[in-house]
């Protein structure tokens, strides 16, 4: 379950005439209650996404103090946008003074599921043979995707905004032991199922329906998280390493005969921009070009003459008078006489992996959204 999470602020004590003390009792509170008083108490705290009534609508102010019951286990999520004032905190209080309660009030951010189901049969379960043996509950939280597949996390510990949704989720039985979810390979660790040395690791590479090849030059690096691939249509911007020397290299399936090539460079002030690009065609350095290092368009340099080749380097020069060693280049490009870049795909393109050995499901649709 999602961790409780606060967002307040703490400093010396110095309430004011106006601070108010509201009370909480899970366990015996009302939301329509007063909340100001130990037998007026409310059910739920301001913040808490089920609150109703008076607690969902009062927005605390420098001074106000929130006082949990002792001994009472608050079961939610809470999660404030405020701040108190100099001298004047916002404090939320697990009855530090015994005066509520019986010692500390508990913060649980987990919740009892509850509605066990058998499953009816095997076709529930996606043909499970133990299917007499499952059950199924709801549970109530918000698990919607909210994370893209290129953006990779090694597991939990990744930021929430960037985590899948089953990485938001903890499930634990009545003695607090984790269960992992199910999965195949069977994680090694139930609290983090999705580490990478769990995968499946396959020798077969991934294919793609794109007839050419784009790689980095001997020499030359990229980071892993952007595809390199992009960079023959204007996709997301890869690194480019080093700022002088680095090139990328477009082997084609077939000789094209190209007059013109071109370069977009990605422009944010962070990322020092090459002085030069240098375009080769089968190892033969064919044109040097200076670049217009705050352009943003595509900026086309027409060959001396018309050259045939199946091998194109675009590589990068500066004099080295900058700290950072690598740059970001949004595309490159190389056109026929016609003005046809030969490099760009001309329809949209597939990856996809063949592995016999490892990926054995006769169903079609069965990898569906496999991560």
């Amino acid at each position: 379950m999602k961790s409780l999470a606060f967002v307040f602020v703490i400093v010396a004590i110095a309430m004011n005439a106006s601070a108010t003390t509201y009370y909480i009792d899970f366990q015996g509170g009302n939301d329509s209650a007063d909340g100001q008083s130990p037998r007026a108490a409310w059910k739920h705290a301001p913040g808490d996404r089920n609150a109703q009534g008076k607690p969902a609508a009062v927005k605390l102010q420098p001074g106000d103090v929130v006082k949990f019951k002792g001994g009472v286990q608050y079961r939610g999520e809470i999660s404030l946008e405020v701040q108190g004032a100099s001298g004047q905190p916002i404090v939320l209080d697990g009855n530090t003074d015994g005066t509520f309660g019986e010692g500390r009030a508990i913060i649980d951010g987990s919740h009892t599921i509850t509605g066990w189901k058998p499953v009816m049969s095997a076709d529930d379960v996606g043909g499970n043979p133990l299917w007499q043996q499952i059950m199924y509950a709801d549970v109530d939280m918000n698990l919607s995707s909210n994370f893209k597949q290129e953006r990779f996390i090694l597991h939990r510990t990744g930021r929430t905004e960037r985590q899948a949704p089953w990485q938001r989720l903890f499930l634990v039985d009545g003695e607090r032991r984790v269960l992992p979810i199910a999965q195949r390979p069977k994680p090694a660790d139930p609290f983090y199922p999705d580490l990478p040395q769990d995968f499946y690791t396959s020798p077969k590479r991934l294919a793609s329906s794109y007839p050419h090849q784009v790689f980095y030059q001997k020499g030359t690096k990229g980071n892993r998280s952007l595809n390199l691939f992009a960079i023959t249509y204007g996709g997301n911007a890869p690194v480019v390493e080093p700022l002088n020397g680095g090139a990328v290299v477009v082997k084609m399936n077939k000789a094209q005969p190209i007059a013109e090539f071109g370069i977009k460079l990605f422009r944010p002030k962070q990322f020092p921009a090459p002085e030069q690009i240098a375009f080769f065609v089968d190892g033969r350095e064919i044109f040097v070009a200076d670049l217009d290092r705050k352009q943003t368009k595509m900026q086309r340099f027409k060959l001396p003459r018309l050259v045939d080749g199946t091998k194109l380097v675009f590589q990068l020069r500066h004099s080295g008078k900058t700290r950072q060693k690598w740059t970001k280049i949004k595309q490159i490009a190389a056109y026929t006489a016609d003005g046809r870049n030969v490099i760009k795909p001309e329809k949209s393109m597939n990856s996809f992996l063949e592995d016999p050995t490892r990926l054995t499901q006769k169903d079609p649709d069965w990898y569906d959204g496999m991560f």
